[in-house]
């Protein structure tokens, strides 16, 4: 008897699911794991994916693939636990969502289409150069 087996939710941080879909992987060196998730976390936002990611505060699947996660917290130069933490509720009222929902990467990718780029990716986003989404540089 064979069964069919879901794949497993994402759990995703909210800047994670607003930016992955625009991030050229490229720019991060962060190990094959690190760049396999990312990959496809990208298919799933990209794509009519029926994956399901569910909404996660603080450390997610990604940042355990990351060598800047330490101690169960974001160590990286560019922003600390306590910045992402604060980029992480900006962005979680964006999408109109809570920490604990679980939608398919689809139905992220059509609320993510609605925001972006959003004024904080215009003014405050340390990785621009490294984000191919919408309109992410102004004029």
């Amino acid at each position: 008897m064979t069964t069919s087996q879901e794949p497993p939710d994402l759990k995703l941080r909210p800047h994670h699911i607003m930016c992955e879909p625009f991030m050229v992987l490229e720019t991060f060196n962060r190990g094959q794991a690190f760049a396999a998730l990312a990959d496809l976390i990208k298919q799933s936002l990209e794509t009519d994916s029926d994956m399901v990611i569910q909404v996660v505060e603080g450390p997610d699947d990604l940042c355990r693939e990351c060598p800047l996660c330490k101690d169960h917290r974001c160590q990286s130069p560019d922003g600390d636990e306590t910045s992402v933490r604060k980029w992480d509720a900006i962005v979680l009222q964006a999408l109109e969502a809570s920490y604990g929902d679980r939608l398919t990467g689809a139905q992220f990718m059509a609320r993510i289409r609605k925001k972006v780029p959003m004024s904080l990716c215009l003014t405050k986003c340390k990785w621009k150069a490294a984000c191919r989404g919408p309109s992410t540089r102004p004029g």
